[in-house]
Parts: C-alpha cells; structure tokens; sequence
C-alpha cells in the first residue's frame, strides 16, 4: 500500500454568486492563483506531478467545466498533466475538500498529486 501524506491545503475566497465582490473574476484565475501558490511556498516541481485534483463547491457555469483542466496551463504546471475536478455532492462548502482528499488518498497510485 502506498502511503499519501498531505504537506499542505489551500482554498480560495468564497464570494455570493452574482452580485457578490468576485462576480467579475473569471473562475481560472483564483484555481490558477492557488496552484501558483501552492507551488510556490512548497517548491514543488510542476513538472514531476503526476495529477492535479480540484474540488470545487455547487460549479456553475464556467465551473462546470474540470476548472482544474483550464488551471493547469495558467498556473506553472505542464499543459499535459492530468487533471480532475471533484464535485461537491451537497451545497456544503467543507464537503468538496473533504472528498478530493479521500480520493486522493485511495484511488490510483501516484507518487505525486498536487
């Protein structure tokens, strides 16, 4: 069994659909941001990863898409690694978190997944 060790989590500001203060920005910039950060502060090397896993609250519209997809190639990873975004089943904001990282943890058998 291989062991997974989470060296670190990060989110990104949460706003209030379209009349709230983030309505204007495009949701590929703060996916982007976070993996740009996330690289940073660990020095990660973008190139060895192995996937990026995403999860994301109730997507919509340009979410709905794997955002991780279109984040990938804006933040400093290479434009071919795999990439998933998981859905929150439920409206709750800790739900996604909480079933990227149990699948991260049981599916596949990557060495290195951002």
């Amino acid at each position: 069994m291989t062991e997974t060790l989470i060296y670190d989590a990060v989110r990104t500001p949460r706003g209030k659909g379209r009349r709230g203060a983030l309505h204007s920005v495009r949701p590929v910039a703060p996916a982007a941001e976070l993996l740009r950060a996330l690289a940073e502060r660990n020095r990660l090397d973008t190139a060895a990863a192995d996937d990026v896993v995403l999860g994301v609250v109730s997507p919509v519209g340009e979410q709905n898409a794997d955002l991780a997809r279109t984040a990938v190639p804006a933040a400093p990873f290479n434009s071919s690694t795999p990439t998933i975004q998981m859905r929150s089943p439920t409206a709750a904001s800790c739900s996604d978190s909480d079933r990227t990282t149990r699948y991260v943890c049981t599916y596949g058998t990557y060495q290195r997944r951002v």
